[in-house]
């Protein structure tokens, strides 16, 4: 629906893109799925669709990052979750919810902690805006306590981090670039 995709990334012999799918055959339901095909063949490996609620489009690239041993992909969803999917299947190892609709932003990787940011409506608070590190070595639900820092308050609505050794880097909706 009106080119609502992110930028494919290719990882191995994968393509692999989020797209909201509106009306397509069995995958009828309204709502975000990842998809994972064959860079030679274009033939679909596999479509995962593990979000359970639809809010809003989301800009969010997945990324790729090796996680206790296994090849993630991680990536913000259209219901406000952050999402680990197992590269070779799409089969979802764990979810964290933070916001209230839709992730533009890109996650970064380093060390079992996914970086995470939005300038949306929080989960569990009235503050707006979130820079994270959270632990994502765990499945299923992430909780509270796999939060290793959070940081309300700030706004980065569109722009995806960066990050060098020490710091990482990110800019609100009001074109204030941050260091965290």
């Amino acid at each position: 629906h009106g080119g609502r995709t992110t930028s494919p990334i290719i990882e191995g012999d994968k393509v692999v893109l989020n797209a909201l799918i509106l009306a397509w055959g069995d995958l009828g339901r309204p709502g975000n799925r990842y998809f994972a095909f064959d860079k030679r063949t274009g033939q679909t490996i596999w479509i995962s669709s593990p979000q359970s609620r639809h809010y809003d489009t989301n800009y969010s690239t997945p990324i790729v990052a090796d996680v206790n041993g296994m090849r993630q992909l991680i990536v913000g969803g259209t219901d406000g979750m952050f999402h680990g999917l197992a590269l070779n299947t799409g089969t979802p190892v764990w979810r964290a919810d933070v916001s209230k609709r839709a992730i533009l932003n890109s996650a970064l990787y380093r060390d079992g902690a996914a970086y995470i940011t939005h300038g949306e409506e929080n989960i569990g608070t009235t503050e707006m805006g979130m820079v994270a590190a959270l632990d994502v070595t765990g499945t299923g639900a992430l909780g509270k306590d796999a939060f290793k820092w959070t940081t309300h308050g700030f706004l980065p609505t569109f722009a995806s981090p960066v990050m060098d050794a020490e710091r990482l880097y990110t800019v609100d909706n009001g074109a204030i670039v941050a260091a965290f």
